[in-house]
């Protein structure tokens, strides 16, 4: 009851507060730009009503703030909030029986709903696929086949072969180059 009055007059003076911060005319000290800060001190800028009245608006609402605050850490105790659950009684199994149903439940609802839209099918005759979990959307592509290296046909003998071919040599190997064959390059100085 008490915590309910002072919400009440919390709410109250806040809003009080809030009117008569904005009725005031502003002194332009904006960020500390221009204006002078003498009108704040001065004998008339003291004894203005607006200036003491919010004066005394925002002491009351800074003691309705602590005292509210007093209270509520009286009333809330030590306990922490998993204490007031009974986490023992849950059973996870149960839970994610129950939320997969709900899903289940869900999508068989859109699916119904979605039917009765288009019709059973997408327009244009298709169909769209139907959603699976755990499946990746796309697969990766076959490999591309390896081509086989190129073999040139061999020519067609408008002739019959020779029945008896003569010893076949081994071709000479190519001479290495010689060292004077290189080019020279010059050398760098330091």
């Amino acid at each position: 009851m008490l915590l309910n009055i002072l919400l009440t007059l919390l709410i109250v003076v806040g809003v009080a507060l809030t009117g008569l911060v904005l009725l005031q005319r502003s002194e332009g000290g904006a960020l500390g730009m221009g204006g002078g800060g003498g009108q704040l001190v001065s004998a008339r800028g003291a004894a203005n009503f607006l200036t003491r009245t919010t004066w005394w608006l925002g002491g009351a609402f800074f003691v309705l703030s602590l005292l509210i605050t007093i209270i509520l850490g009286n009333q809330s105790g030590t306990g922490s909030i998993t204490d007031q659950v009974k986490i023992e009684a849950l059973d996870p199994a149960k839970m994610a029986a129950d939320q997969k149903a709900a899903f289940e439940a869900a999508k068989a609802k859109a699916d119904a709903e979605k039917a009765k839209q288009t019709g059973g099918a997408l327009p244009g005759g298709f169909s769209a696929p139907a959603p699976s979990v755990g499946v990746a959307p796309f697969s990766a592509p076959a490999p591309a086949p390896v081509p086989a290296p190129f073999v040139a046909p061999a020519p067609k003998a408008s002739a019959p072969a020779p029945k008896a071919a003569a010893p076949k040599q081994a071709a000479p190997a190519a001479p290495a180059p010689a060292a004077t064959d290189l080019p020279i390059l010059p050398t760098p100085n330091p």
